[in-house]
């Protein structure tokens, strides 16, 4: 197994663990319902691109 590899499987395990628990401490210090609501992005691109998927131009 390569190093590049092993990071690839611990990181999926470590963002898997890390991920959902970001979430729910977010979600509690917001008095959000579900922790899903809070999403992560890799770059503002991206954020931008969440935030304006769920503005309804209707």
């Amino acid at each position: 197994m390569t190093v590049r590899a092993w990071l690839m499987i611990n990181g999926i395990i470590f963002l898997g663990t890390k991920i959902p628990h970001t979430q729910q401490l977010i979600a509690d210090i917001l008095n959000l319902p579900t922790p899903e609501q809070i999403v992560f992005a890799p770059n503002t691109h991206e954020f931008s691109a969440m935030c304006l998927s769920v503005v309804s131009l209707a």
